[in-house]
């Protein structure tokens, strides 16, 4: 009994947030943090894919607000700039000294925005062409300049 409970509890996987399809301002929030966790493989490669592709299935159940709030928070990822400066530094580091996978991925991160990222993320789904498109037309120009490359 006690065995399984632990065991049922490693590896249990945390329910992920549920959201309604206007995205009202408490859930914005909400949704920066979860891709801000996906921009900083919080959790693991596993965990990212997972995390990746509800935040692409979000975005085809919401409403036209809804996008809008979403494309917008994507827009503002920009501004809370990803990890801070020294944190990416360290990663850096870590890399050059121990060549980790992750601390060489930390490392090609500094060189791309943190929207770029996310966009290129979601464009790894399974429906990531269509869903790319959808944010295009829906994007301002800024958002659209930075899509052109995926």
């Amino acid at each position: 009994m006690l065995f399984q409970r632990i065991i049922t509890s490693l590896f249990a996987r945390p329910a992920p947030p549920s959201f309604m399809p206007d995205l009202p301002g408490d859930e914005t929030m909400v949704l920066a943090g979860e891709m801000q966790a996906c921009l900083n493989r919080s959790g693991g490669t596993l965990a990212t894919m997972r995390r990746t592709n509800a935040l692409a299935g979000l975005f085809t159940g919401l409403s036209a607000d809804g996008k809008l709030r979403y494309i917008d928070v994507l827009n503002s990822l920009n501004a809370a700039g990803g990890k801070a400066a020294t944190d990416r530094y360290s990663d850096i580091e870590e890399a050059e000294l121990f060549g980790r996978s992750s601390s060489k991925l930390a490392m090609l991160d500094a060189f791309e925005t943190p929207v770029r990222r996310m966009l290129a993320a979601l464009n790894g789904t399974t429906n990531g062409p269509a869903l790319i498109a959808e944010i295009r037309e829906l994007a301002d120009d800024e958002l659209a300049d930075q899509m052109n490359s995926l």
